[in-house]
């Protein structure tokens, strides 16, 4: 069902599924402990972690019933756009038609103004809200990561013109 809630299990398993990771070979060592081997994304799960795409809380648990919000979904996307960051005055100009521009932690704007100039996040005329502290649905996660491929693909084509133009 397309706009029920994604848990962060269900999230991991999307990401990897759409962004055509390999998954990697991952040790019977578990790096969660709430994550079982048995678990049917653990592999997924793992992958996205030694990608530095997911990671747990601050206790050790990954919570993969919890739903993934709006947050965790943008940070993701932006750990594969990694390079540019704009600095604070720059990302609160781009985040400041948001309606709940206040409700933003500082320290994550950088990285939302970030996603905002790639074109990840877009800003809508009639709901112009980020909403970050709301549980994700797995169409809007779905959007993010399809917008983060086209941007991904954008740059390795960048990468082989600017190439083919040294060798010339």
């Amino acid at each position: 069902e397309e706009n029920h809630i994604l848990a962060r299990a269900d999230a991991a398993h999307e990401m990897l599924q759409a962004l055509a990771f390999t998954r990697k070979y991952v040790s019977v060592y578990k790096t969660y402990r709430d994550v079982g081997l048995t678990h049917p994304y653990y592999v997924d799960i793992e992958t996205l972690r030694l990608h530095g795409l997911m990671d747990a809380n601050d206790t050790g648990f990954f919570e993969p019933e919890r739903a993934m919000s709006r947050m965790e979904a943008f940070y993701s996307m932006y750990r594969l756009l990694r390079p540019y960051t704009p600095d604070a005055e720059t990302a609160d100009n781009i985040l400041s038609p948001f309606t709940d521009f206040e409700d933003i932690p500082r320290q994550s704007r950088p990285i939302l103004a970030r996603l905002v100039l790639e074109g990840i996040i877009r800003i809508r005329a009639e709901e112009p809200q980020l909403r970050v502290e709301q549980p994700i649905k797995q169409s809007y996660m779905v959007k993010l990561v399809r917008r983060a491929q086209l941007k991904m693909y954008d740059y390795k084509l960048a990468r082989k013109e600017s190439d083919r133009d040294r060798i010339r």
